[in-house]
């Protein structure tokens, strides 16, 4: 009889690209309206970079969100895709509506991670926030299984406010 094995991962930037500054929704590449946009919802139809490759050991991922240089209360959206092992349509994994709170960063005033994300689930395992809304780091989880590719698209960063011009809001991530 075999052993079951849950492989856990390191935790890695959910976007490696530069994303410092604000980003106006309007000026972000949305998957959500291929139309408007540029892309459809096509396997071969993926963002350049920042997209999560995950190999068939992965079951479900989780992540964090960190704000560099914001203060706490800003707020900001994530929408997380999926593509099927295979091919297959994009999939609208789950969006995310976060808070950043008081759990920080050393002595930093204004390294703070979110501590509230209100997560709409879309797809057919739920994805759900743990430990949300009490002053902690806040963690987003969603099944993944079947799903190679996984791309989280910040959205709305603008609403963190003028105070927070130079700041910038990544997420870090893990598989089990």
């Amino acid at each position: 009889m075999g052993m079951l094995h849950t492989i856990q991962s390191c935790y890695s930037p959910i976007k490696v690209s530069d994303i410092t500054g604000i980003i106006a929704q309007s000026d972000q590449t949305q998957l959500i309206d291929g139309e408007t946009d540029g892309y459809t919802y096509d396997s071969s139809d993926k963002p350049a970079k920042d997209i999560l490759k995950l190999g068939p050991e992965a079951n479900a991922i989780e992540a964090f969100f960190l704000g560099k240089d914001v203060t706490q209360g800003a707020g900001f959206g994530v929408h997380v895709w999926g593509w099927a092992a295979g091919g297959g349509p994009a999939e609208l994994l789950a969006e995310i509506s976060g808070t950043m709170g008081t759990a920080r960063v050393g002595d930093s005033t204004v390294n703070c991670y979110a501590s509230t994300l209100t997560v709409t689930s879309t797809h057919i395992k739920t994805a759900a926030a743990a430990d949300s809304g009490n002053n902690r780091i806040c963690k987003f989880a969603v099944d993944v299984a079947g799903l190679p590719d996984i791309f989280f698209e910040f959205y709305d960063i603008s609403t963190v406010g003028a105070e927070c011009i130079s700041g910038a809001i990544n997420g870090y991530w893990r598989y089990f």
